[in-house]
């Protein structure tokens, strides 16, 4: 079941008999010049995916960014930082 396909009534009703939430964080990096740079997001999701089909846990929307300090220079590799990061995900399980 995926957090964003269901309304704040479903959720609700969820989270009074669970407590457990699937947060799958990837990153945007590069991977050479052969794999995409999205890999670190795309390799999470088919797990949900399998996931999603043997359970009823509650599957948050994959977080595509991360700390990426190393490959920086590289074109099209997003990091947030740790600092940003951290707060970034503290929020995100707050506020499930």
């Amino acid at each position: 079941m995926r957090l964003e396909n269901i309304t704040w009534v479903q959720a609700g009703e969820y989270f009074k008999q669970h407590d457990m939430v699937i947060i799958a964080i990837g990153s945007l990096e590069c991977h050479g010049t052969h794999l995409a740079l999205g890999t670190d997001t795309i390799v999470p999701n088919r797990i949900l995916e399998l996931i999603e089909e043997k359970s009823d846990v509650l599957i948050a929307p994959t977080v595509p960014y991360a700390v990426c300090d190393l490959l920086s220079d590289y074109p099209g590799t997003v990091t947030l930082g740790m600092d940003v990061f951290y707060q970034m995900m503290s929020k995100i399980c707050e506020n499930l």
